[in-house]
């Protein structure tokens, strides 16, 4: 009950717009047909975390954007740290990729990357 209260109140104080990280994932994703969706406007929740990008193929598979400052060591929240995060959503039969908004710079890596993630997904759902 505590996480579907923490959840809704989220979702009222709060305004989920993509981050400019975000939106360039958004535009590689779409650019190169891979098959994800953006869900970090609070479409999806796990017990209080709200996922960036979920598989639309049917397997369970999760891409989280990191940007510099909200995810370093200077975050204390463990679960905003990438083994939190990996864990968190392990919980639910997801496998995770966190791309680090420095990576998308390159977008022929990060398509590859996302590419051996989703083939590493078969099976997973």
């Amino acid at each position: 009950e505590s996480i579907a209260k923490m959840e809704a109140a989220h979702r009222q104080y709060h305004i989920f717009k993509p981050t400019a990280p975000e939106r360039k994932l958004i535009k590689i994703l779409g650019e190169h047909n891979l098959p994800y969706r953006y869900v970090g406007n609070g479409a999806v929740w796990f017990e209080g975390y709200n996922p960036d990008f979920i598989n639309t193929n049917g397997v369970k598979g999760i891409i989280e954007v990191f940007g510099d400052y909200w995810h370093t060591g200077a975050v204390k929240n463990w679960k905003q740290l990438e083994g939190g995060r990996i864990n968190h959503f392990a919980k639910f039969g997801f496998k995770t990729l966190i791309l680090w908004e420095n990576e998308l710079e390159n977008e022929k890596a990060v398509v590859k990357k996302i590419k051996v993630f989703t083939k590493g997904l078969v099976g997973v759902r």
